[in-house]
């Protein structure tokens, strides 16, 4: 993946989370837009979870989470951004793994 495949700017953000599809666990909820023309995804991780170390380490993790997914499962085009609820911490990486694989699991 490269940098343009993120999705920054708050616009963006709001305007797949406007389309009002989501599938969510304890861990994570994710907001889907399907018609897109290409693979793109924001991850948004709130001050609940911790100071900026905190938070910028979990994005690394979910980002790494998301390349392992898309090579096990050939992902449609689908712009989709991931919000980190407070659980997250209470779980290990691979528990964590496991509750964003069941997430896209989900996703039809």
């Amino acid at each position: 993946m490269k940098n343009q495949d993120i999705i920054k700017k708050n616009f963006e953000f709001q305007k797949i989370i406007q389309k009002n599809y989501s599938v969510q666990n304890a861990c994570f909820i994710i907001f889907l837009d399907k018609k897109s023309i290409k693979f793109k995804y924001g991850i948004s991780v709130g001050k609940k979870n911790g100071n900026a170390i905190v938070r910028n380490k979990i994005k690394r993790q979910i980002r790494t989470m998301i390349f392992e997914i898309i090579k096990l499962k050939k992902t449609k085009k689908k712009n989709l951004i991931v919000i980190v609820r407070k659980k997250y911490k209470d779980f290990s990486y691979q528990e964590n793994f496991g509750h964003l694989l069941n997430c896209f699991n989900l996703i039809k």
